[in-house]
């Protein structure tokens, strides 16, 4: 693409035109149309284009309160967001309980759980366990509830 089809898609815009109009009068995609005003943005607000994915996470109200939630998870490892926001509250938090949430979904410790077992059996035979009603000989009507296992 030309300079020339940059600047005038750059002008039209700031005269207030539309990116789709720009788009139909000179026969280009809405997509391109959008590309270019957003190299132009970017190179104005003096960000590197070359780096399109790198990101610069704003600094949460939570940062300087980190410190004190590892603290309080240490001492109880249980301790419900509800609680956390109270106990942070009281030291001058002024954010929501959302933020709270996921920041404490980030710092748990996650249990590393353990390979399920399997459990094969020979070619030809099938394992059956479940918990089923069975009758008792305890008299009639009288049932049981317990864990029923064979071999068919």
């Amino acid at each position: 693409m030309s300079e020339e089809l940059r600047n005038e898609i750059v002008r039209r815009y700031h005269a207030g035109q539309s990116m789709r109009g720009i788009a139909h009068d000179l026969q280009i995609s809405r997509e391109r149309v959008q590309r270019v005003l957003a190299e132009h943005q970017q190179a104005r607000s003096g960000v590197d284009p070359a780096v399109p994915g790198e990101h610069h996470p704003r600094p949460s109200l939570l940062d300087e309160y980190e410190e004190v939630m590892r603290q309080l998870l240490e001492r109880y490892p249980h301790l419900t967001a509800v609680r956390m926001l109270e106990e942070l509250r009281k030291q001058g938090f002024t954010g929501g309980y959302s933020i709270l949430k996921e920041r404490l979904r980030l710092l748990r410790q996650r249990p590393v759980r353990p390979p399920v077992e399997r459990f094969e059996t020979a070619p030809g035979k099938h394992y059956v366990k479940q918990n089923v009603m069975c009758s008792n000989s305890a008299g009639p009507g009288a049932l049981s509830r317990g864990p029923a296992e064979r071999f068919t």
